[in-house]
């Protein structure tokens, strides 16, 4: 089967916010015992109307991230800094699940950008169609070492930058064939990284599925049925066979 596809921009524009924070971190919150533990996911996500809010605005969730967050130790230690990028998903009652960093950059400071995020407080849900949906967000959270200015410890002081969901630039690359039922592919970002987490979603219904670690994706469908590939922060792409 022929394959057709058609690149379209998110229906909702993004935005990027930064408020940054020095921390000592010479102590790390230690996570409650009441934080909130993943709950099972099914496999529908959505491209929405309208994005999560949270309960004060985003500059309050911004905020409530950099007051909570710690700069770990031994990232301070050994003069580890970087970007870590945390995905995670609103459910349909605003709370958050699923909460993973999307790389490395060691010392524990995934880790700690994860708990934070974990912890949050309850989100607006994402809505589609006027009812709510489960929604995935991305959030870059940026660890950096003020080498000028000493802690207590003899280790330089950490800032910490939180951004707002990002809207990345390019559109996602997709290859897919249609056989006996069933789509099967692959998604990969605009560099051609394999893309785990993308959401493949059959237009016009709730039904869809997301990629795995290696980007892959398997969904029954009708020959007639179209499918949309989105992921956030990039331009989603349609696929149509004939």
């Amino acid at each position: 089967m022929q394959l057709r596809i058609f690149s379209f921009s998110l229906l909702t524009s993004l935005f990027i916010a930064g408020i940054s924070l020095e921390i000592n971190a010479q102590h790390i919150p230690v996570p409650s015992t009441s934080q909130k533990q993943d709950q099972a996911t099914d496999d529908t996500y959505f491209v929405v109307e309208s994005q999560p809010e949270f309960k004060g605005g985003m500059t309050d969730f911004y905020r409530y991230v950099i007051e909570n967050i710690g700069y770990p130790f031994r990232a301070r230690r050994n003069g580890i800094e970087g970007q870590v990028v945390v995905q995670f998903v609103v459910e349909k009652d605003g709370s958050v699940s699923n909460v993973s960093a999307m790389n490395e950059i060691a010392g524990g400071c995934e880790e700690e950008a994860e708990r934070v995020v974990r912890n949050s407080p309850d989100f607006k849900p994402g809505m589609q169609g006027g009812r709510p949906v489960r929604v995935k967000m991305v959030l870059p959270i940026h660890f950096i070492l003020d080498k000028e200015k000493v802690g207590h410890d003899g280790h330089p002081i950490g800032k910490v930058i939180v951004e707002g969901v990002e809207q990345r630039n390019g559109k996602l690359e997709v290859d897919a064939n249609y056989a006996d039922g069933l789509w099967t592919g692959k998604v990969r970002d605009p560099e051609g990284n394999t893309l785990p987490g993308a959401t493949v979603l059959i237009v016009d219904s709730t039904k869809g599925t997301v990629t795995d670690i290696n980007g892959d994706f398997t969904i029954s469908a009708n020959p007639s049925q179209n499918l949309v590939a989105s992921f956030v922060g990039y331009q989603s792409v349609k696929l149509q066979g004939n």
